[in-house]
C-alpha cells in the first residue's frame, strides 16, 4: 500500500489557505506521504472528456488498496473535487478528506456536499464542533478532529522569549480584513495593529494599517501582543461570523506559532482549544474587550505565555497533523496496537 497526499500547486501569493496546504503536505511527506500535485486551472474551459484525462493523468500511480489524503477543497471548483473523488473510490483507494472549509457550515451550497463527504473514509474535521455539525447535516464517515492547524515556519529566532520583553494589552489581526467590518469603526479603547488587503473599507483612524504581509515574513514583524480572530459577516457575501462556531482560523495558528495569545469569540469553535489550554481570553463581544484586557493580572499573563510556549512548538513542528492522521490510519487500516 502506498500512501499519497493531494497538495495544489499555484504563484506564491498571501492566501494562508494555501500555507495551511502546504504545510499539510509537507508534514505528511515526512510521515512518508507522496504528492499528488493539483494545478489550479479554469475547470469550465475543459469538456467531460478532457476533465476526465486531467484527472486520470495526475491519478494515474494510485492503485486499488491505496490511502489518499484529499485536502479539499482544492479551488478549481466542486465539479473538479467530485470527479477526482470518483476517480479514486471506483478504483478502490482509500480517501481520506481533509478538511479546510466545509462550505454547507458556511451556508447554501448548490450541490451535495453531504454525499460528497459520506464517499471517503474518513474525514478530518477541524475541530468536535465541526464533527457534530457536520453528523447533525447526516455526514456519516468516521471523523477525526485535528483540534488546531500546524503552523510550519523558517522564522526560528525566539523573538519573544528576552526578559525585557513586555506583551502589550492590546491587539494585532491579521488576515482577510474583509471579514472585519467591524474595522470601520472602533471605538474602543484597546489600540489595534492590522495586516492585510484592504479594498473595500475605509478603516477608523484609529486601526494602525501595516498592508498586506507574505505569512512567512510576518512572524518578523508582528508585533508582540495579543492576536484578534474575530470575523464578522460581510454584507450580501458569507456568513463568516457563524462559520466561526465550526472552523480552525489560520490566524490562530499563526498567532500562537509567533508566541502570541489571542482573542476569541466565546462560540468560537477553536474557544475550548484555547479556554483548556490557557492561550488567551474568549469574549462574548468586542463590547467586553477592553475591560478583559484591562482585568488580566501579569500572574494570569505570565500563566498565558508559558502555555502558548508549549503549543507555539507543537505548531512548528507539525504536532496536530501527525496526530490526527495517525489516529485516521489506525482506524480506517484496522491496526491495532496493544501496551
Amino acid at each position: 500500500m502506498h500512501r499519497w497526499i493531494t497538495n495544489m500547486i499555484q504563484p506564491t501569493t498571501v492566501n494562508s489557505v494555501f500555507k495551511a496546504k502546504n504545510d499539510i503536505n509537507d508534514i505528511a511527506q515526512r510521515m512518508g506521504y507522496q504528492t499528488l500535485s493539483i494545478f489550479r486551472y479554469d475547470v469550465e474551459a475543459d469538456t467531460d472528456d478532457q476533465l476526465y484525462s486531467r484527472i486520470d493523468g495526475i491519478t494515474a500511480p494510485v492503485v486499488s488498496g491505496d490511502l489518499v489524503i484529499f485536502q479539499y477543497p482544492t479551488n478549481d471548483g466542486f465539479k473538479f473535487d467530485e470527479q477526482f473523488m470518483s476517480h479514486l473510490v471506483d478504483r478502490g483507494v482509500h480517501v481520506v478528506i481533509q478538511i479546510h472549509d466545509a462550505e454547507c457550515l458556511r451556508g447554501y451550497v448548490p450541490y451535495d456536499e453531504v454525499a460528497f463527504f459520506n464517499r471517503a473514509s474518513a474525514i478530518i474535521t477541524h475541530n468536535d464542533n465541526m464533527t457534530n455539525a457536520l453528523a447533525d447535516k447526516g455526514v456519516t464517515a468516521p471523523m477525526f478532529a485535528n483540534y488546531a492547524f500546524d503552523y510550519l515556519s523558517v522564522n526560528t529566532k525566539n523573538r519573544y522569549t528576552q526578559a525585557d520583553k513586555h506583551l502589550e494589552k492590546s491587539l494585532v489581526l491579521a488576515g482577510s480584513l474583509d471579514k472585519s467590518r467591524y474595522l470601520e469603526h472602533w471605538p474602543y479603547q484597546t489600540n489595534l495593529v492590522a495586516f492585510g488587503r484592504n479594498e473595500t473599507m475605509q478603516l477608523d483612524p484609529q486601526i494602525d494599517f501595516r498592508g498586506e504581509v507574505k505569512p512567512e515574513e510576518l512572524g518578523y514583524i508582528i508585533p508582540y501582543r495579543f492576536g484578534l480572530a474575530w470575523d464578522s459577516n460581510i454584507p450580501n457575501g458569507g456568513q463568516y461570523k457563524d462559520y466561526t462556531r465550526f472552523n480552525n482560523p489560520h490566524k490562530v495558528s499563526m498567532y500562537l506559532a509567533n508566541g502570541l495569545p489571542v482573542v476569541l469569540w466565546k462560540d468560537a469553535g477553536m474557544a475550548p482549544f484555547v479556554v483548556k489550554n490557557h492561550l488567551g481570553i474568549t469574549i462574548e463581544s468586542l463590547d467586553e474587550l477592553d475591560d478583559a484586557l484591562a482585568a488580566l493580572s501579569q500572574a494570569e499573563i505570565d500563566d498565558i505565555l508559558q502555555h502558548v510556549e508549549t503549543v507555539k512548538w507543537a505548531l512548528r513542528d507539525g504536532f496536530f497533523t501527525r496526530r490526527a492522521i495517525m489516529r485516521m490510519e489506525l482506524a480506517i487500516l484496522g491496526r491495532q496496537i496493544k501496551l
